[in-house]
């Protein structure tokens, strides 16, 4: 009866902690998507998604401060544009101005994610109301392109700069690699060495 209870002690034990893990889940993933900030939301009209979708991060001057709630294409046939919804963080309502440009920049290259970057509004100007539509510049485009050209750019120089590094080593005969390839000794201590305990271990049976 003792180990019984020992074991049903134990179990609810197992039990609690693995809710207690399943409730700190929920919160950090919550806190992450900021699911528990007041928001207030936008809205942009784009002619094509161009990746964006629900989730997707709404930046202000590079920090996150919301994320797209909704993408979805009008019920009306005659309405092409796709109407974007952003759900912002109500303390940087103030910042969104009229003259506040909503940008679709590049998250990923490989995975052709975007996000929406805001411009922080002029002071002078009055907030734009929630609900309302941003303005989304006509050569966001060329915007993109321009930002995809400069990355692989920089992949490119970056995997140039490995590579010239790895054939330095090896010319060098640094490292694993180039001892393999152009040290013809490499391996003949350690082949001597099995060698040795395998004759060792014959001569002992």
């Amino acid at each position: 009866m003792k180990k019984s209870g020992t074991r049903d002690l134990a179990v609810g034990a197992v039990v609690l902690l693995g809710l207690l893990i399943f409730t700190l889940g929920i919160f950090s993933i919550g806190s992450e998507q900021r699911i528990w900030v007041k928001k207030v939301t936008y809205k942009m009209r784009v002619k094509d998604a161009n990746g964006l979708q629900s989730g997707s991060p709404v930046r202000l001057a590079g920090v996150q401060v919301g994320a797209i709630s909704d993408v979805r294409i009008p019920e009306d046939p005659n309405q092409v544009a796709i109407e974007v919804e952003l759900a912002v963080d109500r303390a940087f309502e103030s910042r969104v101005r009229q003259d506040t440009l909503a940008n679709i920049k590049i998250l990923t290259l490989l995975g052709g994610e975007k996000y929406v970057e805001l411009t922080p509004g002029s002071m002078a100007l009055p907030v734009v109301p929630p609900g309302s539509y941003l303005t989304v510049p006509e050569t966001f485009g060329m915007e993109q392109l321009g930002e995809l050209s400069a990355g692989l750019s920089d992949d490119i120089q970056s995997i140039s700069s490995n590579v010239r590094i790895i054939l330095e080593t090896v010319q060098k005969q640094e490292g694993v690699l180039g001892k393999m390839l152009l040290d013809p000794n490499f391996g003949q201590q350690t082949l001597g060495d099995l060698s040795a305990t395998a004759r060792l271990t014959r001569e002992a049976l």
